[in-house]
């Protein structure tokens, strides 16, 4: 069963490995990428597999192995019961027969409960991940392009230009707000740490290009100080209240001691903001610019985007709608597959989990069941001794996997920190209802596979003695 199921899972990684450099070469505009399937990653694939199978089947191999020929070929004696507190006091008259034959075979094989509760909670721990990567991207879009970067265009001159170019951008049809921004190449050192970037000067009260707090909320940039993000300013070491050397790195180079007046909460690159007029006060340029945020009419958005991009002067416009749509197209596809493999993932498990804790239950207790059959117990009744326990289980299970959950996509935003972006750790509401619907609907399914094995259960058959 390791080897099949190992060839199949070997080929499948291989196929979806080669979708996905497919898409990577898409949205990076590689000419050519090519997957190459490493030996010792298929190994290792084989290995894992391999090893769990053995720690599966090990410990009842070794028991059967054990027996002496003469003890193996005698029927099972039976099991050894006691008194627990399900019938002592007044829990045993709040709980039906059957729902204490339940609880007791839980208490009575506590490891089994606990590895299956531990089972069908990683599968929805999966769940949670595959829907974490959803709803970290929805809060990403909405954080930079509704909360921060609220322009139609964003146009960029090819060079710097003076303060009335602005007048003739508010004059172009269709434009209702211009607000200006300058770009200053400079280098940030502080101690022995030292950092290259484009120091971005904003005006004060922002509409169209906001900076945002830890908890993106709008900050206004006044004064000479400095603004960074909360990742560049761990990377440098600095807090609020230090001073920092920048360098400016064009035209009159010369170095100034700034301070740092706050952090910024920004989930992409690593910047630095400073009131726009501070900053060309310090670089000696008047009222210069690099570029403008524009405000459009809906209707005349188009036309100005074609007619921007046509001016010699201009050196790249930036359509905020387009942007949005080409990300989600693209991570849409990429998350689709993602959060499609993550189904099949997390479905296989729960329902192995679930289907193989109810298939040996059944194997192990069918004399049970069918001694309650003769007694005058129903099907219905029968089923809800045998299925109780594995529903019980689940329900343990699903939020115990939303906690395992939320501790990996922890450790998932952390692992895929960089200096190009930050994902958040966002997790919907809907993200864990996801997962427990999922959970739920493969334990339902496993179920109506046991209620059909228990209707065919042959009651003659199953209180013979075994010889």
């Amino acid at each position: 069963v390791v080897l099949m199921g190992s060839a199949i899972g070997i080929a499948a990684g291989a196929r979806l490995g080669m979708g996905q450099a497919a898409l990577y070469g898409e949205f990076y505009r590689f000419p050519f990428m090519h997957y190459v399937l490493r030996p010792e990653v298929a190994v290792t694939g084989v290995l894992v597999s391999a090893l769990a199978a053995v720690a599966g089947t090990l410990t009842a191999v070794m028991r059967a192995a054990g027996l002496p020929p003469a003890q193996g070929m005698r029927p099972d004696e039976p099991p050894r019961f006691r008194r627990t507190v399900l019938d002592r006091g007044t829990l045993r008259a709040l709980l039906s027969p059957p729902a204490r034959m339940v609880l007791r075979n839980i208490l009575r094989r506590p490891l089994k409960s606990t590895l299956t509760v531990i089972g069908v909670a990683l599968a929805g721990a999966v769940l949670v991940v595959g829907g974490f990567m959803w709803s970290a991207v929805d809060f990403m879009l909405d954080v930079q392009f509704s909360r921060s970067l609220r322009a139609d265009l964003t146009v960029t001159f090819a060079e710097i230009t003076g303060h009335k170019v602005l007048h003739e951008l508010s004059a172009l049809p269709g434009v209702r707000q211009v607000e200006p921004f300058r770009m200053a190449p400079v280098k940030l050192r502080y101690g022995h740490r030292e950092e290259r970037l484009a120091l971005q000067g904003l005006v004060a009260d922002a509409e169209l290009r906001r900076t945002l707090n830890d908890r993106y909320a709008p900050v206004t940039l006044r004064g000479g100080g400095l603004l960074l993000t909360d990742h560049l300013a761990a990377k440098l070491g600095l807090a609020p209240g230090d001073t920092v050397s920048v360098e400016r790195l064009d035209g009159r180079r010369s170095i100034r001691e700034l301070s740092v007046t706050g952090q910024v909460g920004e989930l992409t690159g690593h910047n630095a903001y400073m009131n726009i007029d501070a900053l060309n006060a310090w670089l000696g340029d008047g009222d210069a610019v690099s570029g403008a945020f524009l405000q459009v009419d809906a209707g005349a958005l188009d036309a100005l985007y074609a007619r921007l991009k046509n001016i010699p002067q201009v050196v790249g416009v930036m359509n905020r709608r387009a942007a949005m749509n080409s990300f989600n197209d693209t991570m849409g596809e990429n998350l689709l597959m993602f959060a499609f493999i993550n189904l099949c993932m997390a479905s296989t498990i729960a329902v192995g989990v679930v289907y193989n804790s109810m298939r040996t239950a059944l194997s192990e207790r069918a004399h049970e069941l069918a001694s309650l059959r003769v007694l005058g117990y129903t099907q219905a009744e029968a089923a809800y001794v045998l299925l109780g326990e594995i529903v019980l289980l689940t329900l343990v299970a699903i939020p115990a996997g939303a906690l395992i959950g939320y501790g990996f996509c922890a450790l998932l935003a952390h692992s895929l920190a960089s200096d190009l972006f930050r994902v958040p750790l966002a997790l919907a509401p809907h993200t864990y209802a996801n997962a427990a619907v999922a959970v739920i609907g493969a334990t339902a399914l496993s179920a109506l596979a046991m209620v059909h094995h228990l209707r065919r259960l042959d009651l003659v058959s199953a209180l013979k003695v075994p010889q």
